[in-house]
């Protein structure tokens, strides 16, 4: 079993690191890194968010995860952590990939 770094997947994909954090947008584990990250703005706020919206079934980030957001096909959450470093399973990324790839 295999696990990607975010430098990883931005090398398979062909895209720039800036386009991963912008296909990763929104998600909940992504929210989670801006609320940990020393720089920003309005850490309260943001940790508000999430923990309201992981206690109601329909809340902002449960319809984030289905992609009903921005219409968008939410790209899927890190299978681990090494520190503060999201980890996918390659796998997982790859039948990802194979069912979504088209509509990206």
């Amino acid at each position: 079993m295999k696990f990607l770094s975010i430098d990883d997947i931005c090398e398979m994909l062909s895209i720039s690191r800036r386009t991963l954090e912008r296909m990763r947008a929104g998600t909940p584990s992504a929210l989670r890194e801006r609320v940990d990250s020393p720089g920003e703005r309005n850490p309260g706020m943001l940790s508000e968010l999430i923990e309201s919206s992981d206690h109601e079934n329909t809340g902002f980030l449960a319809r984030l995860s289905r992609g009903e957001q921005w219409d968008r096909i939410p790209f899927p959450e890190p299978d681990l952590y090494v520190g503060k470093s999201p980890r996918w399973e390659q796998d997982k990324l790859l039948s990802w990939l194979k069912k979504n790839g088209r509509q990206l």
